[in-house]
């Protein structure tokens, strides 16, 4: 399938049958179809009725005809502002395509690869500037229909473009049009599905900077919006948990970081979690030493064979 592309150049020169009118039209008739296909996937399921394969060529079909759309007007419009509002509409377009498509290797290598990601947030990171937030909230829909249609991948990508997106925002609820947005809620859902440590620390290093940040503006009525007290909660015993299962498996380094993570966020927590301060600390001072331990003694070793 022929794909739009969201990074480089485009070497194609125009022709006769190239005009900007041309790549409008291919653009209108693609939003159609994928208007079109929403309804009858909306109708299949109150009819019980099954049309999903005959709405997944038409929404691979109409991948192949924004990627056309989208080079008939770079390659023709000269106005930066409608280039700009077409770039827009072909990335939200080509995301809603690709779920509906349904293949979740295509939409992930699409996003990450095809450089899809990466647009999707620069148009973001223009709309908070004018305070809107409509690819924000395109994105968290994306995320929670892929999860419904069995993507993981493509779920979990975009899961995170969308805590992100909305750390980028400096808001921690953000409400758009009665749909409520929560970072903690997002990103409790990242964690609880990541596949590696890797990921885990990754995010709990996004929300202790994010706690770093905000905490302190946040108490002195500089910041309208932080973390919910049940959320850090959750994180410094998910993290604790985390903790100690890696220090039984002998991983103390990993083990080290999530106590750290964990105890940083306990005077933020309610006081069920507060209560073990004492505790968790003791844990993580055992860790610590059994990594200065074990650095003895593979310096040792590392003489002794020398």
């Amino acid at each position: 399938t022929m794909l739009p592309k969201f990074e480089g150049s485009h070497e194609r020169t125009p022709c006769d049958i190239s005009s900007e009118f041309s790549g409008q039209c291919l653009l209108v008739s693609v939003a159609t179809a994928v208007d079109y296909a929403a309804d009858c996937m909306f109708g299949s399921r109150s009819r019980g009725g099954s049309v999903e394969n005959d709405v997944q060529i038409l929404l691979s079909r109409s991948l192949h005809r924004l990627a056309h759309a989208q080079e008939e007007l770079q390659l023709n419009c000269e106005d930066k502002h409608q280039r700009s509002e077409v770039n827009k509409m072909v990335s939200l377009l080509a995301l809603r395509c690709l779920l509906g498509v349904g293949e979740d290797s295509l939409a992930f290598e699409t996003l990450k690869s095809n450089g899809l990601y990466g647009a999707l947030n620069k148009i973001h990171l223009l709309e908070i500037a004018g305070d809107q937030f409509v690819t924000l909230r395109n994105v968290k829909l994306m995320a929670d229909l892929a999860k419904e249609r069995k993507m993981p991948q493509t779920s979990k990508c975009l899961q995170r473009l969308c805590s992100q997106q909305l750390a980028q925002t400096g808001k921690f609820v953000l409400n758009i049009d009665e749909y409520k947005i929560s970072l903690g809620e997002i990103q409790k859902s990242i964690i609880r599905s990541a596949s590696s440590s890797k990921d885990v620390l990754e995010i709990y290093e996004e929300i202790d900077v994010l706690v770093k940040q905000y905490r302190d503006a946040s108490k002195e009525g500089g910041c309208n919006s932080f973390y919910y007290e049940e959320d850090l909660s959750w994180f410094a015993r998910d993290a604790h948990n985390r903790a100690i299962q890696h220090d039984l498996l002998g991983d103390y380094q990993t083990a080290a970081k999530l106590f750290a993570t964990a105890l940083n966020f306990v005077p933020l927590c309610s006081p069920d979690v507060q209560c073990h301060a004492q505790a968790m600390n003791a844990a993580y001072q055992q860790v610590m030493s059994k990594m200065a331990m074990k650095r003895d003694s593979l310096s040792s070793i590392w003489q002794e064979t020398w």
